[in-house]
């Protein structure tokens, strides 16, 4: 992609208070790196119609890959930034000339699929209160326009969280131009955007919005109309405060879950459905002592699949679990209840992680219930029961299932694969191979010398990162039969060599 602003760059008239931004809305066209970002697809569609809807002036990136020049970060724009900075700052002094004040809304993108928004204004809830070093916008916009987006999100039976996730707090993060933090920055136009901030005079949102809610459909619809409504609630009217850093000791910096221990290791379920046509590999569990981390997959041997992956907050009490459309709640006796209704990620092939941004790129959306019941029988197993609506049919459960607390994988002798038997006559036994899995049809050893004749019937491979190392994995099910028996496993395997 060129340089050239005019190639890559949407500039959209318009008047007002409002500017709209979307700095993460072009492609890469190379061949993905190891340490790629992705875009944020949608983002500049949405922008765009945030633009009309408003008769707001945009900065509308549709082509400039992040990964070359990364328009969210301060250091990038001033040192790199193809006069965005410039164009930026000349919209946020015209709209502060004409209408006293200015507010920029930045939309970007998460790739969850929680139907939700995460607002980034360099604050995060603390039991129930915004506490951060560095707010972007004034109490009076947070009392208003923020809060009218909150509200209008989750009375359409969509999520706000307030900087849960990505709270626009770090000091190269260009909704921290707004913050005032930067009033004495040594790039002038930089130092400009500050003073008018510490003056009160420009307030900046960041909308870390998830992929139903960029998709295009009724939720993308739903998103768009709730901002225009909370943009509408600027409040032009009051008189700007100063903005000053927020006192460390008055509450300072938000508080973070990093380094602290779980309360419990979280669950996990794994079973195949249909003779192998369709597998489930379901876990949750704390990322801290307030947030919980989830993924659904459903594995389909035609090669597509289905996902719901999703981070958010937690209350806290062990063994219950609410997000997005999720409910889990373990029982006392081992056993597990979970109900799931909302959208899923729809990929058509099993390689969409070794390029997510190309994955999502052809990647839909598809609304999946499923409700389960798992009773646990021997150790490790136990039967689930219930049903599973997809788009265009339905699925009764009624198999056994194989179910964990804690990291859903192993590395085998050597570091090979752990293969989990959940179907059949193998019991509940794990079959750990030396070697990797195979691509096609193999035999291999277990840990007894048994030989298995192992099928992939499903096969997702991804890199995943270990430090600073990473390392080929992959996940799916497999079809084994030897003289012990039969049956049909799921499995997650990590490769020796690094990437």
């Amino acid at each position: 992609m060129s340089d050239n602003p005019e190639v890559w760059l949407e500039q959209v008239a318009g008047s007002g208070p409002v500017i709209v931004v979307a700095p993460h809305g072009g492609r890469r066209q190379r061949e993905v790196r190891p340490d790629d970002s992705v875009n944020d697809l949608h983002t500049a569609g949405i922008a765009r119609e945030l633009a009309r809807r408003l008769g707001a002036p945009a900065l509308i990136n549709h082509g400039l890959d992040r990964n070359d020049t990364d328009l969210n970060r301060i250091s990038e724009l001033v040192s790199d930034g193809h006069g965005f900075l410039e164009l930026l700052a000349e919209l946020v002094e015209a709209a502060v000339a004409g209408q006293g004040r200015a507010l920029v809304l930045l939309v970007h993108g998460w790739n969850m699929a929680v139907p939700g928004c995460d607002i980034g204004v360099g604050l995060k809830s603390r039991d129930g209160v915004p506490a951060g070093r560095y707010p972007t916008v004034g109490q009076d916009c947070l009392a208003t326009s923020v809060a009218r987006l909150c509200e209008t999100l989750r009375a359409g039976g969509l999520s706000a969280t307030l900087g849960h996730r990505y709270p626009a707090a770090g000091a190269d993060n260009a909704t921290q131009l707004f913050s005032g933090r930067h009033a004495e920055h040594a790039d002038p136009v930089v130092g400009r955007l500050g003073r008018l901030a510490v003056a009160g005079r420009v307030d900046a949102i960041q909308l870390e919005t998830g992929i139903p809610l960029r998709w295009p459909g009724a939720r993308r619809e739903a998103f768009i109309e709730a901002v225009v409504e909370a943009a509408r609630a600027y409040p032009l009217e009051d008189e700007p405060k100063p903005r000053r850093p927020v006192e460390r000791a008055g509450g300072g910096a938000a508080h973070s879950n990093d380094g602290e221990a779980s309360p419990e290791p979280g669950y996990s379920l794994q079973f195949i459905l249909d003779q192998g046509r369709t597998s489930v590999l379901f876990g949750v569990e704390p990322t801290g002592p307030r947030s919980m981390a989830t993924r659904l997959c459903l594995l389909r041997d035609d090669g597509s699949m289905s996902l719901f992956v999703a981070e958010g907050p937690w209350d806290g009490q062990a063994g219950r679990y609410r997000i997005a459309g999720l409910r889990v709640d373990a029982r006392t006796d081992g056993g597990l209840e979970l109900a799931f209704a909302g959208p899923m990620i729809a990929y058509p092939s099993h390689d969409a992680f070794l390029d997510l941004e190309r994955g999502l790129s052809s990647a839909g959306l598809e609304e999946v219930s499923l409700t389960l019941s798992y009773s646990a029988d021997q150790r490790g197993f136990g039967k689930v029961s219930g049903r599973l609506d997809l788009p265009g049919s339905t699925i009764d459960i009624a198999t056994t299932a194989a179910t964990g607390r804690g990291p859903r994988f192993a590395a085998g002798r050597g570091g090979g694969t752990v293969l989990r038997v959940v179907e059949g006559k193998l019991g509940p036994r794990r079959i750990e191979l030396a070697g990797a899995l195979p691509e096609t049809e193999a035999e291999l050893p277990d840990s007894e010398g048994h030989l298995w004749k192992l099928r992939p019937l499903a096969v997702v491979p991804l890199v995943r990162a270990v430090g600073d190392k990473r390392f080929r994995v992959s996940f799916g099910v497999v079809a084994a039969e030897g003289e012990q028996g039969q049956g049909l496993a799921a499995f997650e395997s990590v490769a020796l060599e690094t990437v």
